[in-house]
């Protein structure tokens, strides 16, 4: 696997959807996870471009608990995330290994994430441990991820409603119902998560998907153990089946979590230390990126009022990445009449479900009535169709100002004739809901000889009721129409094809004011769901001929963006594919006179300069130059390039062949030495020229280096003179050097060390035949003083050590007589005359020195 601008060193993880890998990203040289997704999967059209859209809306969220997204891309056809790489496990890999103490930290670091998504209008929607990542180095909770999340405030009919987003143990009620959410919905599976890691299991289980969202819908949250009885009240409150009755932010949760008692929690984490963990969850696979998931199916026996049979599927991608055929058989409502006033009237809502989601008896009956009066009516376009195909089409709609409904972002006009796809219903002797015979034409004409609807057109009022609110049903009601179609009843086959003909234009008119309104994400959605409800070549090349401007604008914005963060990542020619240049010369190929894209190919040369000019004042010509001749690639009229050029080249040409002689030099170890030929001399040169000239100074400090390793090597071979001698020269040149002044005390030290010693000097008027410290020393001489002195580690046979008289204050010498001594060690006696003068009264010193270096002194004073 290749990506442009980074470099793959291992995988981190595979899935189906997905494969992470642990990669360097080239312009910033740091660690990061790059995820990418499946080639299956961007094959999509629908897919990639939520992925890039909702990718580029999560990068926008920075907080140490939320993992950070670095960049995202499409190279070849292979959709790719760059986020934060971090370290450690997941929760579902640790939770088994954790302390309360731990617990209660990492649930409050992932609400403090939720609090500040939720802030910034965004929900994850897939709460759970395998997206919650415990860093290794500092333990702190990461929240990953955000591959399904959505900003509160973006509409799309084919996302908010009829989907259900997430992993079945973690979802919220509304999510498993598949109504909208808020970031409350978040806070719920973060409930679910604490409540996992208290008590060792999920609050609830099953053997289905359907089975586990019907629980989190109806049933009660479980009792923890009774030694955990403190933390009840939060799980119920984060587990409240209403929104409004959770704790509303993330922050609320923490303050909760901060109010618990100390001691109780000491008791708590004492028991739960005893419990293992007993959580048998196995089907919380990660939710691939971006991929919903759609309530699991029904298919009901049409046949048998007493019996439903209901069948399970696992959940799969739905029609939010793809529109295809769900396999939906009309039902007619008799089939689940005897049913629908015994608890959960599942059966009929799973089949709807499919994509709209999960409802349940108690709100029914009225939630029944309200699908069939409150559909929205019939919006007109006259965009894409001619005025008289609009007339002949539907003659008896009229314009009404005051109806719209709601199309993503857009606001599309509404027929205003409520009363043709819409009715009041009753609810029959059996439950089952039924229409007035005068409430529509449709109607009318399609009911059964008692004067009830069929239950085909019961089935198509349904999905059309839900058509505004989720567009995706169209494709089941298109089945629908033609199922009645294919009717044996006139009248049932009358109404499909009235049904037939007004969603053809419903479509139109929604895609009509998408178009209007520029928004391209809802036109290509609805363009998609046409093209799977009602296949049509001329209807699919009028679709693509109004979106392509709008694509084409959309593209070259993509593309002024990219290259516009290229630029100040410095990325300005370079990694392939992922380049300012590349990104401006793609928009000029398109179109030739834009100017921005002019703009910003300027924009890169001027940055070339800066550069150009820093790596100059760093001293580092070559680079400059470099960065010279890129610039100039772009624009080689440029004039200050052209200068800058100039003026370096003028300097390398100086500089350029004293750095070769320089690095010879150093390579041949002539560092300081001979004298006229070393590389301290060459690189001396440099700098004389170009003062930060970055490479000599690099070159001097690696010089520097180079004689310190000599002086050590000789210091540890005991060459101390050697030593010596080579540390004076080197602080001749650097004379701040603070490691070759660490070198000399030490070779001081060391040279004191193997000195010869002198003790026990001793002085007197007349001969001694023994030596004493000596201490104020008091005489009364004449022209002869006496001394003597113990001394050790001498070298070869004899030796001479100067003695030196002075007066008391050594401003005058006054006598000096070579003293030899005979052996490593001994005592030595000797006198010094001062037969003319004599010694006057007074104070004097009598120095011992070998070489250099002074062995010892000895102070006396002269009495008469």
């Amino acid at each position: 696997m290749e990506i442009p601008g980074y470099k793959i060193i291992d995988t981190l993880g595979e899935g189906g959807m997905a494969t992470v890998y642990l990669a360097i990203q080239q312009s910033f040289e740091r660690e990061v996870a790059l995820k990418v997704m499946s080639s299956q999967l961007s094959k999509d059209p629908s897919f990639g471009e939520r992925f890039l859209r909702e990718a580029r809306i999560v990068s926008r969220l920075v907080h140490p608990n939320i993992v950070t997204v670095y960049d995202v891309g499409v190279h070849k056809g292979n959709h790719y995330l760059s986020m934060e790489y971090v370290p450690g496990e997941d929760l579902k890999q640790r939770r088994g290994s954790l302390t309360l103490a731990q617990i209660l930290n990492l649930v409050k670091d992932v609400a403090r994430a939720l609090d500040y998504a939720g802030n910034k209008g965004y929900i994850h929607r897939d709460v759970k441990p395998e997206n919650i990542m415990l860093h290794a180095e500092d333990g702190r909770a990461v929240l990953m991820d955000f591959g399904i999340a959505r900003a509160t405030d973006i509409g799309s009919g084919m996302t908010q409603t009829g989907t259900t987003m997430g992993t079945p143990h973690y979802m919220s009620p509304e999510q498993a119902k598949g109504v909208a959410v808020d970031p409350r919905s978040d806070i719920y599976s973060l409930g679910v998560v604490l409540f996992q890691l208290l008590a060792g299991r999920v609050p609830f289980d099953g053997d289905s998907a359907v089975a586990v969202g019907i629980m989190h819908v109806s049933e009660s949250v479980p009792a923890l153990p009774e030694y955990l009885a403190l933390f009840q009240p939060i799980i119920d409150k984060a587990l409240a089946k209403k929104p409004e009755a959770r704790y509303q932010t993330g922050r609320e949760l923490v303050d909760e979590l901060d109010a618990l008692d100390p001691e109780a929690l000491v008791v708590a984490q004492e028991e739960l230390a005893k419990v293992p963990v007993i959580d048998s969850v196995s089907d919380t696979d990660p939710t691939p990126f971006a991929t919903p998931v759609v309530a699991a199916r029904t298919v009901v026996s049409a046949n048998d009022d007493a019996t439903v049979t209901a069948r399970t599927e696992d959940f799969r991608v739905s029609g939010d990445d793809s529109i295809g055929d769900y396999g939906y058989t009309p039902v007619a409502p008799s089939a689940v009449a005897s049913r629908a006033r015994g608890g959960l009237w599942l059966t009929l809502l799973l089949v709807i479900g499919g994509a709209a989601g999960w409802y349940f008896w108690p709100e029914l009956e009225g939630h029944y009535q309200r699908l069939m009066s409150d559909a929205n009516p019939l919006p007109t376009s006259t965009q894409l169709a001619s005025p008289q195909a609009v007339a002949s089409s539907e003659p008896s709609v009229s314009p009404n100002a005051n109806s719209v409904a709601a199309v993503g972002n857009t606001q599309v006009p509404a027929a205003p004739d409520a009363t043709r796809w819409d009715s009041s219903v009753s609810a029959g002797p059996a439950g089952v809901a039924s229409s007035p015979v005068e409430s529509s034409s449709l109607a009318s004409s399609a009911n059964t000889a008692n004067g009830a609807p069929s239950d085909l057109l019961l089935t198509a009022r349904m999905l059309r009721a839900q058509l505004e609110r989720d567009p995706a049903q169209g494709v089941l009601l298109a089945q629908s129409y033609r199922q009645l179609l294919n009717s044996d009843d006139p009248a049932d086959r009358e109404a499909g094809a009235e049904g037939m003909a007004e969603l053809e234009q419903w479509f139109d008119a929604r895609f009509a004011a998408a178009i209007d309104a520029a928004d391209v994400q809802t036109a290509r959605e609805v363009m998609a769901i046409a093209r799977q409800a009602l296949p049509d070549e001329a209807r699919e090349a009028r679709y693509q001929a109004l979106l392509a401007p709008l694509q084409a604008s959309e593209w070259l914005a993509a593309k002024l963006a990219d290259g516009e963060r290229y630029l100040e990542q410095n990325a300005l020619s370079s990694p392939d594919g992922a380049n300012a240049v590349e990104s401006y010369r793609d928009i000029l190929q398109a179109y030739p006179d834009n100017a921005e894209a002019h703009a910003g190919l300027q924009a890169v040369v001027r940055r070339y300069q800066v550069l150009a000019q820093a790596a100059a004042q760093e001293g580092d010509t070559e680079r400059a130059l470099m960065l010279t001749e890129r610039g100039l690639q772009l624009d080689a009229g440029d004039e200050a390039l052209n200068k800058l050029r100039d003026r370096l080249s003028s300097v390398d040409a100086e500089i350029g062949p004293l750095m070769a002689n320089a690095r010879t030099q150093l390579a041949a170890d002539r560092l300081i030495s001979p004298k006229g030929d070393n590389a301290f001399a060459s690189l001396q040169a440099v700098l004389a020229i170009e003062p930060e000239h970055q490479p000599a100074l690099n070159a001097l400090d690696e010089l520097e280096q180079a004689l310190i390793r000599r002086i050590d090597s000789m210091i540890r071979g005991g060459a101390l003179d050697e030593a010596s001698l080579q540390l004076a020269s080197a602080r001749d040149r650097f004379p701040q050097s603070q490691s070759l002044l660490t070198r000399r005390l030490q070779l001081e030290q060391l040279n004191e060390a193997n000195l010869p010693t002198v003790t026990n000097f001793s002085v007197a008027a007349q001969p001694i035949e023994a030596v004493s410290a000596a201490r104020d020393v008091v005489l009364v001489a004449d022209r002869v003083i006496y001394l003597g002195f113990e001394y050790s580690k001498f070298t070869g046979d004899t030796g001479v050590v100067q003695a030196s008289l002075f007066d008391g204050s050594r401003s005058t010498q006054i006598a000096q007589v070579p003293v030899i001594v005979t052996g490593a060690s001994g005592v030595k006696f000797f006198r010094i005359e001062r037969p003319v003068a004599g010694f006057s009264e007074g104070g004097y010193n009598v120095d011992l020195t070998l070489g250099d270096q002074r062995l010892a002194t000895v102070a006396f004073r002269v009495v008469q």
